[in-house]
């Protein structure tokens, strides 16, 4: 657990300053027009995941800290999660698409719908996605993922998992 905490705080200090996130100016028919960054200027989200971190359907929020650092946290039908997402280029303003990696802590309870294991054992593990996401200026998102999960099925089994998001910035 030191070592989670340790992380978070690593990755949300190197880009906690805002003085890194700007806005570009371009150059249409001799004026000039500000693009504001899409992670900028609505950066609190709310989604709907198919797959993902608790392995079926859920909900979550989401907010960026900065253009490229977003902390999400959220529920679904098998557990509760929450993570970091470290968005590469998040930064710039002419970039809707932006792949990023990301580090979650998911807990499935004792008395989920589904058993993975015995019906009285609870268990946390680790998600980590690789994925991208589009940022619409006027706040729809969508993303797909990839994932390595730390999930033991069976004894010594690893988890290769996905998933599709779906949601609104504001």
């Amino acid at each position: 657990m030191k070592y989670i905490l340790l992380f978070i705080l690593l990755a949300g200090s190197s880009s906690i300053i805002k003085a890194q996130d700007t806005l570009s100016m371009k150059i249409a028919e001799n004026k000039y027009v500000i693009k504001s960054n899409p992670r900028l200027s609505n950066p609190f989200g709310i989604n709907f995941n198919l797959g993902g971190q608790t392995l079926a359907l859920s909900l979550s929020v989401d907010y960026f800290i900065t253009s490229k650092i977003n902390v999400e946290l959220g529920t679904g039908i098998i557990g509760t999660f929450g993570g970091l997402k470290y968005h590469i280029n998040g930064d710039k303003n002419d970039k809707n698409w932006t792949p990023y990696l990301g580090l979650y802590l998911t807990h499935m309870p004792s008395k989920d719908l589904f058993y993975f294991g015995s019906p009285t054992e609870e268990k946390s593990f680790f998600y980590f996605p690789l994925g991208i996401q589009l940022n619409k200026n006027k706040g729809l998102t969508f993303g797909a993922e990839i994932a390595g999960t730390t999930l033991a099925l069976n004894k010594n089994d690893k988890l290769l998992w996905g998933a599709l998001k779906f949601g609104y910035h504001f």
